[in-house]
């Protein structure tokens, strides 16, 4: 069962394109990570199925029994663990 699509997304921040077209889908028990350099739009795509962000164009389907959620990165806690 597929329980979340993604369909040719695109995001834009001014004249950088972060997301041209993404298109996948998530299958019930797939485990799923997300692994590039910065700034090729992880992050981003977390936000817009989280609907934190709204893409400007194309199609995200999550299936109703579906909860995702999106947790911040957080520098200054971050910082605080290492060297408190």
């Amino acid at each position: 069962m597929v329980v979340l699509t993604a369909k040719d997304v695109v995001k834009r921040y001014g004249a950088k394109v972060v997301l041209d077209g993404t298109s996948f889908e998530v299958y019930a028990g797939d485990r799923v990570g997300l692994v590039d350099p910065n700034g090729v739009g992880k992050t981003t795509l977390l936000k817009i199925l989280s609907r934190r962000e709204e893409a400007d164009a194309g199609k995200i389907d999550l299936h109703g029994s579906i909860n995702l959620g999106h947790l911040e990165q957080d520098a200054q806690l971050i910082e605080k663990i290492r060297w408190g």
